[in-house]
């Protein structure tokens, strides 16, 4: 049988022999909150009530912060039309990067 160097030894961490849980417990949570990771800091994801405009067919947000049971009239702010949305219509979304854009420019 070979003999160990001591260099390659493998020593148990102190935490360890004091009774505090293994390294292993902790190593599902390392993959956790990898969806919204950015540069290593968790973003928040806010969702808003959305509608897909008929005219762009681009998602924008219809205004409501609660789910509307009757019709909305909601205004494009990319091409400018107004229409009805039926509640079926209306979904828990993002909103479109260039709406989102568009909004932080000042709009129209």
């Amino acid at each position: 049988m070979a003999e160990m160097h001591p260099e390659f030894t493998i020593q148990c961490p102190a935490s360890l022999r004091a009774g505090a849980p293994p390294p292993v417990d902790y190593f599902r949570f390392y993959f956790a909150y990898t969806q919204g990771m950015a540069f290593g800091f968790p973003t928040i994801e806010r969702r808003q009530f959305v509608v897909t405009c008929k005219r762009c067919r681009r998602d924008v947000p219809s205004g409501r912060e609660e789910f509307p049971f009757q019709s909305v009239m909601v205004e494009c702010p990319l091409c400018g039309e107004l229409r009805r949305y039926l509640p079926s219509e209306v979904f828990l979304g993002r909103p479109d990067g260039l709406v989102t854009r568009q909004q932080r420019a000042g709009g129209r």
